[in-house]
């Protein structure tokens, strides 16, 4: 496989050597550019290179490898928007930074005895060849014809819910800093102990939506290749529900004072911290989504808002009468405290769902 920046064997150059040799070539490199290499270069990037492990043997937890509780309550959330949609023949299920395809199988399953799973399509938006091998070993023997792979969000066309599972909190961030002159990009630089923030006058589009009442040096992170995704997804031809479960803040608790050093962190081994710049291309980087944003972008390409919740409440209604018809394990039970519980993963996480296109109402339940 070739670096596609510098031609080099992806096999025998390593992250460092990589970004050094374009910051020697063009000088101090913007943070979205890093971030962007550092997750997603072919051959070199975190996410790049190989299909990473969640759960307890990987860096991090995600709701599907709690169990196939997650998947579970999905399909009903499914199935409420097929309703909705007025009972299409040719309902579809999309699903974008599916990693293995586990969360997909956990929907299928689910659907097995239900009217909609015998008209329903998946389509899977996934550009990384390692990921989109592994998908394709797990879901074609499950779903044969009936699944499909698309490179890019603008691709998507049809009606149905389409599934983001922890994918915004992924996409680049661009890193800004206030000082007495206005606000200020962060660009990586590389010195011979490692690599270091230097900075320039912003260019960034997006910094006319944050605060100018914070102290010099205040840092925190705007979300350009957000809004991208979501003018695409609003280009698209997709009509139904778009779910995104993810944690974030609104604008007002994103950009208090006391948040200085914004969101930005690295994941590895179960451990988070601030040292981006650290082992760059080993360890995953996640900056919280900005959902007062994210809604507006929506909104702007015509999605109403259906809920907007923590998850664990999100779930709580959705599973309700499932849960009551259940016979319960202890095992269903376990992941669906985890998945709900505020010290565990309810409050951490919150699910929007907005719609587009919907002949009817979704409403979820509501708690008697």
């Amino acid at each position: 496989m070739k670096d596609l920046a510098t031609g080099d064997s992806a096999l025998t150059t390593s992250f460092d050597d990589h970004l050094r040799r374009r910051i020697a070539a063009e000088g101090p490199l913007p943070w979205p550019e890093v971030m962007a290499t550092a997750l997603y270069q072919p051959g070199l990037g975190y996410y790049a290179k190989e299909v990473r492990r969640v759960g307890r043997t990987g860096d991090f937890y995600t709701s599907v490898s709690v169990g196939p509780v997650y998947g579970r309550l999905l399909a009903q959330v499914a199935i409420g928007i097929w309703e909705a949609a007025g009972r299409p023949e040719d309902f579809v299920i999309a699903e974008q930074a599916a990693h293995d395809g586990q969360l997909a199988a956990d929907i299928w399953a689910a659907m097995e005895n239900e009217p909609l799973g015998e008209v329903v399509s998946w389509r899977i938006i996934e550009p990384q060849p390692p990921y989109r091998a592994a998908q394709e070993a797990n879901l074609i023997p499950l779903m044969g014809t009936r699944v499909a792979w698309l490179q890019d969000v603008s691709e998507l066309a049809g009606t149905g819910l389409f599934v983001c599972n922890e994918l915004l909190d992924a996409l680049p961030v661009n890193r800004v800093r206030w000082t007495t002159d206005g606000w200020e990009d962060l660009l990586v630089d590389a010195t011979a102990e490692g690599f270091t923030w230097t900075s320039r006058p912003s260019l960034d589009p997006e910094i006319y939506r944050l605060p100018q009442d914070v102290a010099p040096g205040y840092t925190t992170e705007t979300h350009g290749a957000m809004v991208l995704w979501a003018e695409a997804l609003g280009r698209s031809g997709w009509q139904g529900a778009v779910l995104v479960s993810d944690y974030g803040y609104d604008w007002q608790e994103y950009y208090r004072p006391e948040r200085s050093d914004g969101t930005l962190r690295r994941y590895t081994g179960h451990s988070t911290d601030g040292k981006v710049l650290e082992d760059l291309g080993n360890c995953d980087l996640t900056a919280h989504i900005e959902f007062t944003r994210l809604t507006d972008l929506m909104r702007a390409a015509q999605f109403e808002p259906l809920a907007d919740l923590p998850q664990g409440r999100f779930l709580t209604l959705v599973g309700m009468s499932w849960l009551q018809e259940l016979e319960a394990t202890s095992s269903l039970i376990r992941q669906f405290q985890m998945l709900t519980h505020p010290s565990h993963m309810g409050a951490a996480f919150r699910i929007l769902l907005m719609g587009r296109g919907l002949t009817a109402s979704y409403k979820l339940p509501t708690l008697h």
